[in-house]
This record gives C-alpha cells, sequence and structure tokens, in this order.
C-alpha cells in the first residue's frame, strides 16, 4: 500500500466535501445545519484548514452515504458521471424545478 502522507489525505477530503455537496445542490449553510455545526466549522472543512472530529467524520460519512475509503482517497470532484453513478448510485444530480427554490430529485426516464 502506498504511503500517503496526512497533508494529502486532508486536501483530498477537503475537495471530496466540496464535491458531495455540490453534486447534492446543498448550501454549506443547509449542510452545516443538517451535520450540526457552524457554516463556518464547515467551510473550514471545505477548504482545508481543518479537519473534523471521528464524531463528525462519521455523521459526514452518515449524511453523504459514502465509505471513508472514498471519502478520504477518492478523487470525487474527478469523476465523472458513470463514475458517479457506478460508485455513488444515491448520489443523482439533483435539479431546480420552476421559479422557486425547491430542489427535487430528477425523474426517472
Amino acid at each position: 500500500m502506498p504511503n500517503v502522507s496526512q497533508p494529502h489525505i486532508k486536501a483530498v477530503f477537503a475537495r471530496n466535501l466540496q464535491a458531495l455537496r455540490a453534486r447534492a445542490r446543498s448550501s454549506q449553510e443547509a449542510t452545516s445545519a443538517q451535520l450540526g455545526v457552524q457554516r463556518s466549522t464547515y467551510s473550514s472543512w471545505e477548504l482545508g484548514n481543518s479537519e473534523p472530529n471521528i464524531t463528525y467524520l462519521a455523521a459526514i460519512q452518515k449524511h453523504y452515504n459514502i465509505g471513508l475509503d472514498l471519502l478520504l482517497h477518492a478523487e470525487l470532484a474527478n469523476l465523472k458521471e458513470f463514475q458517479w453513478r457506478a460508485l455513488l448510485p444515491h448520489m443523482q444530480p439533483r435539479y431546480i424545478t420552476g421559479f422557486g427554490s425547491r430542489v427535487e430529485p430528477k425523474p426517472e426516464q
């Protein structure tokens, strides 16, 4: 197994948080509220300035329904659509309907 430095894991984790939140079409405010942290704390995680403790890491894993191996080591921001569907089928993109801000799952075709 290759030696992975902690700064590398921290950077990958930060990019993955951004990618997952973008994929869910959620704001930092909404995501941080769902996780029970302040927006500034969540933002700090996304920027790589700090990292969550084990309790919040588990909450993030549960929130996005993703394994720690993917969360900490995979470059999710670089995934193509077919790779998202294969790795994280529950993370299908969402779209905004109408003129309101309501987010709906895209209907199956």
